[in-house]
C-alpha cells in the first residue's frame, strides 16, 4: 500500500498544477480500500469483476469482528475503562463501514464529483486573462493538498504500527516474565484473558490465545484495521483536497475581481468629461441606430462648433473626431464581458460547492456523530486510565481521530473566507464608473455572494471552527460524566 502511495506521488513537474493530479493519493486509497476502481480496472471486465469481489471481501471482513467486539462488550459491562477501551474499536468499525458502504453505495455521484474536479473550471478559466498570480494560486493549493495528505498518511501508517505491534511486544513480554517464574518453581495459574495480546479487545475462545490460531486472529485484526485506516485516509484527506482546491479557485476570481478596475477605467471615464458625456449618449439606442451622422453632431456640438463660423482649437476638435463609436461599445463590452466571465466562474464554483455538499453532508454526519464518541474515549483512556496497552495506543489514537475532526473543521472555515472575499472585492471595485448593465452584474453576484458558502453534516452540524469548538464542548461534557463513572470502580 505505502509503495503503490509512493508510486503516486511521483510526477512531472510540468503535470503538477494540473487538477486531475490533485487527487492522486486519494484515488490510490480509494482503491487500495475497495470503494473505487482505477481506470485500468474499470477498462477490463474480468479485472473488475475481481474488484468487486475484493469490495466485498472488505465488507465482510468487519461482521465477525463487530460480533466478536459486541460480545466482549457484554463480558466488560461494569468496568468503565475496560468497557470504553472496547467500545473505541467498536465504534471505529462502525463509524468507517458505514461510511464505505455509503461510499460504495454512492460510487457514481463519487466519479461525477471527480470528473467534475477535473474538468469543471477550466473552461472558465480559459475564458479570462489569467497571470501568473493566478496560477501560483491554484500551484500552492496543490502542494498543500498534498502536503496535508501525506501528513494524514503517515499519521494513520504510525497509529497502525502502534496497534499491530504492541501486542506482539506485550505477549513476549509476558511469556519472558512466564519463563522466569519456572526457572524460580514459582508455579501460578493464568485464568486472565489476555486481551492485551490483540491488536483491540473482541471475544475470542482461550484457544486462540495459544500457536498457530493466535497468528491467525492477529493478521486478520492487522489486516482489518489497515483496510479501515486506508478508507479513513481516503475520504478524510479527499475532502480536504476539494475544500483546499475549491477554496483556492474562490481566491482566484477575488483576485480577479480585484483587477476589474483597469477594464473600468478607460481614457474614456473618467479622465474628460466631455468624452464621458459622448459616451453616455452613445449608449442610447435611439441615437446609435441614426447612424455616424449623430455621432458627428454630439461631437460637433459638445466642442463648441456650431457651424456659423465658430472657432475652435484644432487639438480639441481633432481629438473628438479620433473617437470611434465601435472602439467606445467595444470598451464596455470588454468590461461587461470579463464580469459576465468572472461570475460564470462564480456560480461554477458554488455549482461544485453544493455537489460537493450532496455527497459529504451525510457522509459528514456520520463522521461527526461517531468521532465525537471516540475524541471522548481517547482523552479518557490517556488521562484517566494508566498503565498496560491503553496509554501508547490511545496516544496515537487521539492524534488519529481529533486532528482530522479539526481538518475538517478548519478547511470548511477557510472556505467561507475565500468565498466572503469574493464579495468584499466586488464591494471593492469601481463599479460606480461603469455602466448601467455592468452594475447590474454587480448587483447580482452581490446578491449572491451575501449567502455564506459553508458546509453542514447533514444539516445539523457547520463545518467551522465554531462547529468543532461546540464539539470539543461537548466531548468534555461527556469526559467528565465517565471520569465521574469510573472514580468510585478506581476506589
Amino acid at each position: 500500500m505505502v509503495c503503490g502511495l509512493l508510486r503516486a506521488s511521483k510526477k512531472n513537474p510540468q503535470e503538477e498544477s494540473a487538477p486531475k493530479k490533485i487527487l492522486d493519493l486519494q484515488m490510490k486509497c480509494f482503491l487500495f480500500g475497495g470503494i473505487r476502481a482505477s481506470d485500468s480496472i474499470s477498462s477490463s471486465s474480468r479485472k473488475l469483476l475481481a474488484f468487486n469481489v475484493y469490495t466485498a471481501l472488505t465488507v465482510i471482513m468487519y461482521i465477525p469482528s463487530l460480533a466478536g467486539q459486541a460480545a466482549a462488550l457484554y463480558l466488560e459491562s461494569d468496568d468503565v475503562a475496560e468497557l470504553t477501551a472496547i467500545a473505541f474499536p467498536v465504534i471505529a468499525g462502525y463509524l468507517h463501514f458505514f461510511i464505505s458502504s455509503y461510499l460504495l453505495l454512492n460510487r457514481k455521484p463519487l466519479e461525477q464529483l471527480i470528473l467534475r474536479t477535473e474538468e469543471c473550471f477550466e473552461e472558465c478559466r480559459n475564458r479570462l486573462p489569467l497571470r501568473r498570480e493566478h496560477n501560483l494560486i491554484i500551484d500552492d493549493a496543490t502542494k498543500k493538498i498534498r502536503k496535508y495528505s501525506w501528513i494524514f498518511i503517515i499519521t494513520n501508517i504510525v497509529t497502525w504500527f502502534l496497534w499491530m505491534s504492541l501486542p506482539l511486544v506485550f505477549r513476549l513480554n509476558h511469556y519472558i516474565n512466564a519463563e522466569k517464574s519456572l526457572a524460580q518453581n514459582e508455579t501460578e495459574t493464568d485464568d486472565k484473558i489476555h486481551w492485551e495480546f490483540v491488536c483491540y479487545k473482541m471475544w475470542l475462545p482461550r484457544a486462540v490465545y495459544q500457536e498457530p490460531y493466535y497468528y491467525l486472529v492477529w493478521a486478520y485484526q492487522a489486516i482489518l484495521i489497515g483496510i479501515l485506516l486506508v478508507d479513513n485516509t481516503g475520504y478524510n484527506s479527499a475532502y480536504y483536497a476539494l475544500m483546499i482546491y475549491t477554496a483556492a479557485h474562490f481566491k482566484v476570481v477575488a483576485t480577479l475581481i480585484e483587477d476589474i478596475d483597469r477594464y473600468i477605467m478607460s481614457p474614456y471615464s473618467t479622465k474628460n468629461p466631455e468624452q464621458s458625456l459622448i459616451l453616455s449618449d452613445m449608449k442610447n439606442e435611439n441615437h446609435l441606430q441614426e447612424g455616424k451622422s449623430f455621432g458627428k453632431e454630439i461631437v460637433l456640438k459638445n466642442s463648441g462648433f456650431n457651424g456659423i463660423g465658430n472657432n475652435v482649437e484644432t487639438s480639441q476638435l481633432d481629438e473628438y473626431r479620433s473617437l470611434n463609436t465601435e472602439d467606445i461599445t467595444a470598451n464596455i463590452l470588454q468590461a461587461e464581458d470579463y464580469l459576465v466571465n468572472c461570475v460564470k466562474y462564480h456560480q461554477a464554483l458554488l455549482g461544485y460547492v453544493d455537489d460537493v455538499g450532496g455527497l459529504f453532508s451525510n457522509l459528514l454526519f456520520i463522521f461527526f456523530s461517531l468521532n465525537g464518541a471516540l475524541m471522548c474515549i481517547t482523552v479518557f483512556q490517556t488521562t484517566v486510565v494508566s498503565g498496560g496497552t491503553g496509554s501508547f495506543k490511545f496516544l496515537g489514537a487521539m492524534i488519529t481521530v481529533w486532528v482530522p475532526m479539526f481538518l475538517i473543521c478548519w478547511f470548511g472555515e477557510l472556505l467561507t473566507e475565500q468565498s466572503e472575499a469574493v464579495e468584499r472585492a466586488i464591494y471593492g471595485c469601481k463599479w460606480f464608473n461603469a455602466s448601467e448593465r455592468f452594475k447590474k452584474y454587480v448587483q447580482f453576484i452581490i446578491m449572491r455572494s451575501q449567502k455564506v458558502v459553508r458546509l453542514t453534516a447533514g444539516h445539523f452540524f457547520a463545518v467551522s471552527l465554531e462547529g468543532f469548538a461546540n464539539i470539543a464542548n461537548t466531548v468534555y461534557a461527556y469526559y467528565t460524566i465517565l471520569k465521574q463513572a469510573q472514580e468510585p470502580t478506581s476506589e
